[in-house]
């Protein structure tokens, strides 16, 4: 069953929302929330990391001009 691409957004939407929240959910958990099957919750998290609806951490050098 093919979905609409506002379909799509509002899960992302709601992966957003849930990895914000909790960021190291498991993937059956994400899919009970979303009544959708396991493998669907993991094609529409890499979808919405390649689309960029959803950007991975960033990693930064702390610096400070108090430090030499």
């Amino acid at each position: 069953m093919r979905i609409s691409l506002e379909q799509k957004k509002e899960q992302y939407r709601t992966i957003y929302e849930i990895l914000s929240e909790l960021p190291r959910v498991y993937l059956k958990d994400l899919a009970a929330r979303l009544d959708i099957d396991p493998k669907t919750v993991g094609n529409r998290l890499i979808e919405a990391l390649i689309e960029e609806y959803i950007v991975g951490p960033e990693i930064r050098k702390r610096s400070f001009q108090n430090l030499s």
